[in-house]
C-alpha cells in the first residue's frame, strides 16, 4: 500500500510505492509536472542525467507522456553527469551514446528545446 507524509512541514512529500514501476511513474509525474510549471512561470530547470539500467524505465515513461501530452521542453538544461574522457560521443560504451538511444533519440528535432 502506498503511503505518503510530509517531512516535518518542510514540504518534501515521502512516498513508499511497492515497485519499480511505480517509482518511475511517480518520477516522471513529478518530472512532467515541474517541466510545465517551469514553462508556464518561465524559468529554465536543470535536469542531473544519471545512466544505468534502473533510470531506462523512467525515462520511457517521460518519452510516452511527451508523445500523449507534447509538453514544451525548453526550460529544461539536460547534464549528463558522467563522460569517459577521450571517448567519442558516438561510441557504444560512451554515456552520450547511451542517452541519445534512451532518451534523446525519441526528442530530438520534434520536442521544442531539445537539442544534441
Amino acid at each position: 500500500m502506498d503511503k505518503e507524509r510530509a517531512n516535518g512541514g518542510k514540504g518534501i512529500r515521502i512516498q513508499v510505492l511497492s515497485s519499480a514501476a511505480l517509482i518511475c511513474e511517480e518520477a516522471a509525474n513529478v518530472f512532467v509536472e515541474e517541466v510545465k510549471l517551469a514553462s508556464v512561470q518561465k524559468y529554465k530547470l536543470v535536469f542531473i542525467l544519471p545512466s544505468g539500467a534502473t533510470p531506462i524505465l523512467f525515462y520511457q515513461r517521460i518519452i510516452a507522456r511527451w508523445k500523449q501530452e507534447g509538453f514544451d521542453l525548453s526550460s529544461v538544461l539536460f547534464f549528463n553527469m558522467y563522460e569517459y574522457v577521450g571517448l567519442a560521443p558516438t561510441h557504444a560504451g560512451s554515456y552520450n551514446q547511451y542517452f541519445h538511444t534512451y532518451f534523446f533519440a525519441d526528442l530530438l528535432g520534434k520536442a521544442k528545446g531539445v537539442r544534441p
